[in-house]
């Protein structure tokens, strides 16, 4: 049997890269925040087993260039040719619910990446794409350094406006309520790339990129999103949910609006198996459990929202 092919561990030297959108801090705490970025092995571990109880998803075979990116408060996994996150995961729980944080924004490159792997402020500008949150900010946001480090750029990918401050950030704050409501959840968001509509990832080669301005045809545009919830019972079972969105900006009618409407589109046109997902990305997200126990949740989506 072949060993599982995962995202490189990436545990680089902090190094300045200057090239921001703007941040709400100032830069001595910038530079403090970016050192929290690195972590060494045994950090590294203790984030893996918070953020990924039952394992660190596989990639695909072919894949090249992928880099896992831990921090204390989620984990990425980084595409160095796409310059976008596959996944991103992270631990929900209650007390991460504060509807009265204040937002802190620090949009810049991630430290832990050299220049040539990194997307930068320049790639997103007038490209008339947002840089959309793979683990978002409300989620994370504990601190004021969690926050801020949830705005470098290896978490973000480029998402159409609608979809981004409509339809995704339904979703992020659904997830939040549901942890309120049933306690931690492990969340795992990210990409689809799929433009052909075959069901498989596409060749990196084969993905819209970024045209902005000021540098075009670096970053990989997603053709869907996904998100993985997932709740352990007391007894142990799990309990998931699965929802993939075609990343478009008209893909809810206009017409649809109010959070009882969106949840019913979400369990209507968005549930999906996490095998689909596992199939459309290449990777396996729950390595570290039985192949018979993983099957039960994996191949039957749910019938509704929690």
């Amino acid at each position: 049997m072949n060993t599982p092919l995962m995202c490189a561990l990436a545990l680089a030297a902090a190094h300045p890269l200057t090239d921001d959108c703007g941040c709400d801090v100032t830069d001595r705490h910038q530079h403090a925040y970016d050192a929290l970025l690195v972590l060494d092995a045994n950090e590294s571990a203790r984030a893996m087993r918070l953020h990924l109880p039952w394992g660190t998803p596989t990639s695909p075979i072919r894949a090249t260039n992928e880099r896992v990116l831990p921090s204390d408060d989620f984990v990425l996994c980084y595409d160095e040719d796409l310059r976008v996150p596959l996944w991103g995961a992270y631990r929900l729980d209650h007390f991460d619910v504060d509807h009265d944080r204040k937002r802190t924004e620090c949009f810049r490159p991630d430290p832990r990446l050299g220049a040539d792997a990194t997307a930068t402020c320049d790639d997103y500008r007038s490209s008339g794409h947002d840089r959309g949150h793979i683990v978002p900010s409300d989620a994370v946001g504990r601190t004021e350094a969690s926050m801020v480090n949830s705005y470098v750029l290896s978490n973000m990918a480029p998402q159409v406006g609608r979809f981004n401050r409509v339809h995704w950030k339904f979703l992020e704050d659904e997830a939040r309520d549901w942890a309120e409501e049933r306690g931690p959840l492990w969340v795992i968001a990210g990409c689809v790339f799929d433009r052909d509509n075959d069901g498989v990832r596409d060749d990196d080669t084969d993905a819209r990129r970024l045209q902005s301005v000021h540098s075009p045809g670096r970053v990989a545009i997603p053709t869907h999103f996904y998100m993985i919830l997932t709740h352990q019972r007391p007894t142990g079972e799990l309990d998931t949910l699965c929802i993939l969105l075609e990343h478009d900006a008209e893909v809810v009618p206009r017409t649809v609006s109010g959070s009882a409407a969106r949840r019913a589109w979400l369990e209507d046109d968005a549930l999906v198996s996490i095998d689909t997902v596992e199939r459309l990305t290449g990777h396996d997200f729950f390595p570290a459990r039985d192949d018979d126990e993983e099957a039960l949740f994996e191949t039957v989506p749910a019938s509704a929202l929690w």
